[in-house]
């Protein structure tokens, strides 16, 4: 999930753009793993058992049966939705099928086992970070990726949940990604109300402040403070960089506007 704030004049805007059959491994000496390529942090208390894209994945869901028929059935209530939608808007969104089914089949049943696992989807946000990736590149597979910072027994609860969903042909285990994150969604929101606070001190001193336009946001995917502006020169981005030095900053002077993305809240 992304964070973004806005600022335009005086007008800030927050756009919220993230059976038992599963393998789960908890650490016997809870250590950290050394970052790198090949073998990415991992302080979860999990062991890492597979890395895909230098993240280290500490649970897999297993494909335990054939019979997707109800999940086809799912599909099939999606592709009629797109396609009244292709009539209204345009043939393109036809080919988004299988992506927003994901979102709608898989992405809803992780919405809600967090929520019921964890006494409701806000507490999960002090826990992880939720994201949809909704192409398949060479890198990183397609599907729902759940960050998590600190494994735990409703984390084994909520792996044996989507186990059983697997297992009663709901859902797909290949589109679900349980990993790693060093930061949670509630530090990402909290980092973005810091940088927030320093960059708009920087537009309150300037000639004209109503000239001055940025948005900016913390990636859910790296944890890098993406910041789109029409001002910040190269000292102010290095002070940036100084204050904030525990993460990546991520500049892009001209185009102050988002790309929109789906995140969890958006089920």
């Amino acid at each position: 999930m992304m964070k973004w704030k806005w600022r335009a004049s005086l007008l800030i805007i927050l756009f919220l753009t993230a059976c038992g059959t599963a393998s789960t491994q908890p650490k016997a000496d809870g250590g950290q793993l050394k970052s790198q390529s090949q073998n990415p942090e991992n302080s979860s208390g999990w062991e890492t058992v597979e890395v895909v894209n230098n993240r280290s994945i500490i649970a897999k869901l297993e494909q335990t049966t054939n019979d997707t028929s109800k999940r086809d059935r799912a599909v099939e209530e999606v592709k009629d939705l797109t396609e009244f939608l292709a009539g209204q808007f345009g043939d393109t969104i036809e080919e988004r099928v299988e992506s927003l089914a994901v979102e709608v089949i898989e992405g809803g049943i992780v919405e809600s086992s967090i929520a019921d696992i964890n006494g409701g989807y806000d507490a999960f946000m002090k826990k992880g970070v939720i994201f949809f990736v909704k192409e398949v590149t060479d890198t990183e597979p397609f599907g729902v990726w759940i960050g998590v910072k600190q494994a735990d027994e409703k984390l084994k609860s909520f792996v044996d949940a989507l186990q059983e969903k697997v297992d009663s042909g709901d859902m797909l285990a290949k589109n679900i990604h349980i990993y790693y994150t060093p930061y949670t969604t509630e530090e990402n929101h909290l980092l973005t109300d810091e940088v927030y606070k320093v960059v708009n001190e920087i537009v309150k001193q300037s000639a004209t402040p109503e000239h001055l336009l940025y948005v900016l946001g913390v990636d859910a995917k790296t944890g890098a403070i993406e910041i789109r502006h029409n001002f910040l020169t190269e000292e102010q981005q290095q002070l940036l960089r100084d204050q904030f030095s525990e993460r990546n900053i991520v500049f892009d002077k001209g185009n102050i506007y988002p790309s929109v993305e789906y995140s969890a809240s958006a089920i």
